[in-house]
């Protein structure tokens, strides 16, 4: 049974930063590092996550987007039965795309109120908090660095994703992460033009055969650059993400036939990048 559906329209950034370790261990996961450092231990398997409490929980996978910069993020949540105080018990996890490290979510839905409170960890510690609304589109929901009385609220925003397997079934997820090597040409005044070698990044986590979440970032002629997240649907060999999102429709399209290799297609994508760049190129897996 599903309890909430929370829908908001998926956002993108074309900022980006790299925090510091310090930064890290004060739970700023979410934000950009040109080394993610994915470690062994953070590839949680999800079926592992749920593993005893297929019979007990509803298990819910959203789309998130969290933090001032919008991080794109999977949310996996195990919702219980009521317990005796009449709450409904929720654990899980989420990650970003782009660092791929799980966090761990505990916490319970009210029903009165229809509030869902969730606290976040990493490696134990306690990182974040998060509070979001049922089927309320106007009700403040955020993400909140540290402890629960903070006042450093961020938006927080998640729509969920509707699997083709049953609900009582853990989703299998598989990260990667893929780059495009190529030159480019930048103009350095009266020096003229100098050519470089850039590395585009392609970081991306499937979804059983279901979704394709992504966090795209390119540097194409005369460094112009672009940024583009977001959960693209999966149809055999392809993946479709559309976006209205700033009064056009962009479409992504992924080639997934090729093993090792992804091949991408913009259509009407400017709005993400400088007039310069652009999404198109084969992506190979690292």
């Amino acid at each position: 049974m599903r309890f909430f559906i929370l829908f908001f329209g998926f956002c993108f950034s074309l900022l980006a930063c790299s925090p510091s370790s310090q930064e890290e261990e004060a739970g700023q996961i979410m934000e950009y590092t040109d080394n993610p450092g994915i470690e062994e231990e953070d590839r949680i398997d999800s079926a592992k996550a749920v593993e005893g409490k297929k019979n007990e929980a509803d298990i819910l996978v959203f789309g998130t987007k969290i933090g001032d910069y919008q991080q794109q993020g999977i949310m996996v949540l195990n919702w219980y039965p009521k317990d005796e105080n009449g709450i409904y018990p929720i654990d899980g996890y989420y990650f970003y795309v782009k660092h791929q490290k799980n966090l761990t979510l505990e916490g319970y839905s009210e029903p009165a109120s229809r509030k869902i409170y969730l606290t976040e960890s990493y490696k134990g510690k306690e990182t974040g908090y998060i509070v979001f609304i049922q089927d309320d589109q106007n009700a403040e929901s955020y993400w909140a660095p540290g402890k629960e009385n903070t006042k450093d609220k961020q938006p927080f925003q998640a729509e969920e994703l509707y699997l083709d397997q049953p609900l009582s079934s853990a989703p299998l997820i598989e990260h990667s992460h893929y780059t495009y090597d190529h030159p480019i040409t930048v103009y350095n005044g009266n020096e003229g033009w100098d050519t470089t070698q850039v590395t585009d990044q392609l970081y991306l986590s499937r979804i059983n055969d279901d979704y394709l979440a992504f966090d795209l970032s390119v540097t194409r002629y005369n460094a112009h650059i672009g940024s583009v997240f977001g959960v693209a649907k999966i149809n055999g060999d392809t993946a479709i993400f559309e976006s209205d999102e700033y009064g056009e429709h962009c479409l992504l399209t992924f080639d997934l036939s090729i093993a090792n290799e992804i091949k991408i297609t913009e259509d009407n994508c400017g709005a993400y990048h400088g007039a310069n760049a652009y999404f198109d190129g084969t992506y190979v897996q690292k």
